[in-house]
């Protein structure tokens, strides 16, 4: 299976993804609406602490993000997210030496994610992993306070419902069937 990039200089890049039940890519769905919504993303880093195959980072990275950072724990998954670095790097090298993407075999939870500043910070973990939904929900108002712009995608059935997040200064919500993504700013 592959999914392809949206839109940027990498439109209709495939991506390869892991296979079986290991990730769940975004819904090209919600990922149009949101990107849609950013067109252009100079000037940002973009991290992904849930990256699976990596396609949000990828799609950042497309449309301009100025550095990625790709953090997945499960080996299987990190490993394609490798495989698609490096197919990005068989096309765009030149590019991709003035804007880096980088991976991170780690838990998200011991990720350094309150030095970033200034970044689209964005979290997707499985649905059914409700504490971690909890565990960045406290993180929330300090990464706010470093001037950061959270993403956060889950799903009301499987997820934590969209109601969960309305004390975590939600400015947008992008909804398709029962998946949800809300971002959160200062």
């Amino acid at each position: 299976m592959s999914i392809k990039i949206l839109g940027g200089i990498a439109r209709s890049q495939s991506l390869f993804v892991p296979r079986g039940l290991v990730t769940r890519p975004t819904s090209v769905q919600l990922r149009r609406k949101i990107f849609d919504s950013r067109q252009e993303l100079e000037g940002f880093k973009f991290v992904d602490l849930c990256a699976g195959s990596g396609a949000m980072g990828f799609e950042a990275w497309s449309r301009g993000a100025e550095e990625v950072i790709l953090v997945e724990k499960n080996f299987q998954s990190i490993q394609t997210i490798r495989k698609n670095i490096q197919t990005f790097k068989d096309r765009f090298s030149s590019e991709l030496e003035k804007r880096p993407i980088h991976s991170f075999k780690k838990d998200f939870k011991k990720f350094e994610t309150l030095g970033l500043q200034s970044s689209i910070i964005f979290l997707d973990p499985p649905y059914e992993a409700h504490h971690l939904y909890r565990y960045f929900k406290e993180l929330i108002p300090k990464l706010l306070e470093q001037g950061n712009e959270l993403w956060i995608e889950s799903d009301s059935k499987k997820g934590v419902s969209l109601s969960f997040w309305d004390s975590a200064h939600v400015v947008k919500a992008y909804t398709h069937s029962d998946s949800y993504l809300v971002v959160c700013k200062a």
